[in-house]
């Protein structure tokens, strides 16, 4: 029978018969060459994802269908292929639903893999070094607020995409700043504006990116506002409270860097960049994220 302790996690799966635990993160019906129904399952715990494919009699698939769900963690026997990184079950009753005492979440929450003080201590060293009073007062102001520093290791930067989990933001916002500290030894941009907007350009993800037991998922504010709407109210909000003398156009070159970072109004940007920071911002952040998503979707 399983114990509560998972033995076998997706990084260390090898060829064969395989008796473990993993958590669904999507579930569909396909048909085969035959045109019979089997189900396709998308799995994973906090290593990586595995994909299983389960064929039953068409009796059982549509039952089986039915009685689990997205965010289940499921108990499941069958035989592990390398090549296809995938898992085949041809009996329902290798296959069954965790109760919430025969699993731990730890053991199926994604974490980002670095280590998040290291991430954060080089945002930090980038405030020390900006020569911008105005910009590296708000910045420190915000980057010693311990709860909204806690709230930004947590978050996700996405549902299913790229850096979808716990510290994920976080990976994403210094791949950003990184890349836009390359780019501006390139071209004459104003780099405490830039590396300003790298790090607050998702910064309204700590209000609008949480978790749903061990899931990303998406708050009411993100449904109805969008976290780049709600990032740029932030940081307004925090000038207006603090910093009555911050300029008024070095705050709205701000404001464009973090509203117009997606680029597109299709893909969900208030206004396009019209600024060089704000042109060399999207695409340092189109860059990061789909090198990343693509990378998220060989596993």
């Amino acid at each position: 029978m399983f114990e509560n302790e998972k033995k076998i996690f997706v990084k260390n799966l090898k060829e064969g018969d395989i008796k473990t635990k993993f958590q669904i993160y999507e579930k569909r019906v396909r048909q085969d060459k035959n045109r019979n129904d089997y189900i396709e399952l998308k799995l994973g715990d906090r290593t990586g994802k595995t994909t299983a494919r389960l064929f039953f009699e068409q009796a059982h698939v549509q039952t089986t269908f039915e009685s689990i769900s997205k965010g289940d963690v499921i108990k499941l026997e069958g035989q592990y292929s390398e090549g296809y990184n995938s898992i085949l079950v041809n009996n329902p009753a290798k296959i069954s639903k965790c109760s919430p005492n025969e699993y731990c979440l730890g053991e199926f929450r994604c974490v980002c893999d670095k280590n998040l003080e290291d991430l954060l201590a080089e945002i930090k060293t980038t405030i020390e070094a900006m020569k911008n009073a105005h910009l590296k007062r708000l910045l420190e102001d915000m980057f010693n607020d311990q709860a909204f520093i806690d709230r930004f290791k947590e978050a996700p930067s996405a549902m299913s995409r790229h850096h979808n989990y716990g510290g994920g933001n976080l990976e994403h916002t210094v791949g950003v700043l990184r890349l836009c500290k390359t780019i501006s030894e390139f071209y004459d941009v104003d780099q405490d504006l830039l590396f300003s907007g790298a790090i607050l350009h998702d910064v309204g993800k700590t209000q609008t990116y949480t978790f749903e037991e061990t899931l990303p998922t998406r708050t009411n504010e993100e449904k109805m506002i969008s976290h780049i709407i709600i990032g740029e109210r932030m940081v307004h909000d925090i000038i207006k409270e603090k910093f009555q003398d911050f300029p008024g156009e070095l705050k709205n070159q701000l404001s464009h860097l973090i509203l117009s970072h997606h680029g597109k109004h299709e893909w969900g940007s208030p206004i396009p960049p019209e600024t060089p920071e704000a042109i060399t911002l999207h695409h340092a952040d189109l860059l990061d994220s789909q090198v990343k998503n693509s990378l998220q979707r060989r596993l």
